[in-house]
């Protein structure tokens, strides 16, 4: 008996020094004043951090150079509204008796011109314009949308790692805890199921870590492709920032949404086409007039007088006028064909902000009850479940709780610290959805076709593209769950974990 609590005690003892070991961060030394710089390959995913990679991204990423080529496109299309026609002219020949020729002339010269309309020319440019304006806002979407795939990459890749971290952890505690048990089954009235239930689970946590660390490397990935990186070039250790900015209310917003959504703007300047469209069907409706001019001459006059050229033998000038009343009532079908369609336009901008609107008061619900819940995990949740696993440790090294009790336990408090990185990363992606709904996530990007590149230039490389902030640099939102459960990153995060598997 004597022996076995000696034994006891000395087992009590390796794993209280064993458990402060890794417990207790180290002591910074007393002669360091200033914070030391962070490890190489380790960064924040901070906002400024994710600015720099969208900048990154829009410079190199196809979708934004289509984007600015069809507003190119567009640009071009206002240059090409015409107000004077191509004129026509003609030439012709008379085959008829020699006499006939001589009297009125065997060679005629033509030309005629359309007469301008201004109406329907300054209609077609209004048109012309208001799409040329709508392909400029759709740039300002397309890197917005780009944008918020950059956020919502960066924010799962960080949550990739903290979960690896918290992994890391819990696999050295279980190393800890299967020593422990290794020694305790030296006492010959003790067994080894609990090393080796202990070792079951330490091997279960290794393979957990591995595929942890393989999701990890697909979602740097999808980030590098993003970029425009290659698939295998190495990215930065992540972690989430510690606090996330506040959100507006919806009423701060309710008025900017209108002037800053790119989407809002690109429909009303299709609604503002939509409106020319109108006015260019009831230009067509007025008669087209033609003005000509046409000369006859006799070519054999020189034939008769040697001395004289071709004879002139009369010129006429004629006006066209097209009658357009045989086809009114199509004319009439045409003009409310095209004041249904601005209708139209004009009711999918209302539709749309509506949608939009109703998607921030989701996604400021979302980021409300993320807080909330990230709140009561950082301040009621953890604390307790640490404690209770550090309580059941101890009663298993007296031998008044079970492994399997200490093993639940522990379980328990991985599952809470994964549970609220998984809820911090939500609100990253809430304040990113929000301001990727409200339009002003991405900067507005000055970008420079391609065919105006000076590539010899170092400034002028896709990756240096000015930038102008128009708005908060965040962006969106992703999970749809409910309050009272803990809110996923949209992506292929869950698997980061699994929960109930992990000691």
């Amino acid at each position: 008996m004597y022996i076995y609590r000696l034994t006891h005690w000395m087992a009590l003892c390796l794993f209280l020094h064993t458990y402060a070991a890794i417990a207790e961060p180290p002591v910074a030394p007393s002669k360091q004043t200033a914070p030391s710089a962070p490890p190489p390959g380790r960064a924040t995913a901070s906002p400024a951090l994710i600015q720099t990679l969208v900048r990154e991204a829009v410079a190199t990423h196809p979708s934004a150079r289509a984007s600015l080529q069809r507003t190119e496109a567009a640009r071009a299309a206002t240059r090409s509204v015409r107000l004077w026609e191509d004129p026509m002219v003609g030439f012709g020949y008379m085959a008829a008796e020699r006499d006939m020729q001589q009297d009125d002339g065997d060679l005629t010269a033509m030309a005629e011109q359309t007469l301008p309309r201004p109406t329907l020319f300054r209609a077609e440019k209004r048109k012309a314009e208001a799409e040329f304006m709508a392909r400029a806002a759709s740039v300002r979407l397309t890197t917005n949308e780009l944008a918020l795939a950059v956020a919502q990459a960066s924010v799962e890749l960080a949550l990739a790692d903290e979960i690896i971290r918290l992994q890391d952890e819990n696999l050295g505690w279980l190393r800890t805890n299967v020593r422990v048990a290794e020694d305790r089954a030296k006492n010959p009235d003790a067994t080894a199921s609990e090393a080796l239930r202990l070792q079951s689970e330490h091997a279960v946590q290794e393979q957990t870590v591995a595929a942890a660390r393989r999701m990890r490397a697909q979602l740097a990935r999808r980030l590098n492709i993003l970029l425009g990186r290659p698939l295998t070039a190495p990215s930065a250790t992540l972690s989430l920032p510690a606090s996330v900015p506040a959100l507006p209310s919806l009423q701060a917003v309710e008025a900017q949404l209108q002037v800053v959504n790119p989407q809002l703007a690109s429909m009303r300047h299709m609604a503002e086409g939509a409106a020319a469209e109108v006015d260019v069907a009831k230009a067509k409706t007025g008669p087209v007039f033609t003005a000509g001019v046409e000369s006859n001459t006799f070519s054999g006059a020189g034939a008769i007088a040697p001395a004289s050229g071709p004879d002139q033998r009369s010129t006429s000038m004629t006006i066209k006028m097209s009658v357009p009343w045989f086809n009114s009532s199509a004319n009439r079908a045409e003009i409310r064909k095209a004041e249904r369609l601005r209708q139209a336009a004009q009711s999918d901008v209302e539709a749309e902000a509506r949608r939009l609107l109703a998607a921030l008061t989701e996604q400021l619900t979302e980021a409300e009850n993320n807080r909330r819940q990230a709140a009561a995990y950082t301040t009621d949740v953890l604390p307790r479940t640490e404690l209770a696993s550090s309580l059941t440790a101890d009663a298993w090294i007296s031998s008044r709780a079970t492994v399997t009790d200490v093993i639940d336990t522990r379980r328990t408090y991985l599952d809470a610290l994964q549970t609220r990185a998984r809820l911090i990363a939500a609100r990253h992606i809430a304040y990113y959805n929000f301001h990727a709904t409200l339009g002003d996530l991405a900067p507005n990007i000055a970008l420079v076709p391609a065919s105006q590149r000076d590539t010899s230039s170092p400034d002028s490389q896709p990756q240096d593209a000015p930038i102008r902030r128009s708005g908060p640099g965040t962006a969106p939102s992703p999970g749809k769950g409910p309050s009272a459960a803990p809110a996923k990153v949209k992506g292929n995060t869950s698997s980061l974990s699994q929960k109930g598997k992990t000691s």
